[in-house]
């Protein structure tokens, strides 16, 4: 099993529009392990009960596009998401699972 922690992040500070940003003390982590066969996805945190846990899932789409990408083939996979961001808040919830989930697939592949 792989996993990764990925802060939240706010840009458009002030006088500084897109060139300025932070990182902000939340997380979202994204673990992955590749199984015998399946999907299993489980979400906790906030708002966990809106995020997809089927193929739909940003996780999900991600990791397969990289599999895809690079020729990888997965038996059968595992996401554990810890949701620390909220979502549709512009910290950078779907970023932030983005950067893990393609860390976690380049570690797997």
């Amino acid at each position: 099993m792989v996993k990764y922690k990925v802060p939240a992040t706010s840009a458009n500070l002030g006088p500084g529009f897109d060139v300025l940003g932070l990182a902000v003390d939340l997380y979202n982590t994204v673990e992955l392990e590749e199984i015998e066969r399946g999907l299993e996805i489980f979400v906790s945190g906030i708002n966990s009960d809106v995020i997809p846990k089927d193929k739909s899932n940003l996780a999900y789409t991600i990791i397969s596009d990289f599999f895809d990408r690079v020729g990888y083939e997965a038996k059968g996979l595992r996401i554990n998401i810890s949701n620390c961001i909220p979502v549709a808040r512009g910290l950078g919830s779907s970023a932030s699972i983005v950067v893990g989930s393609l860390l976690c697939a380049n570690d797997i592949s």
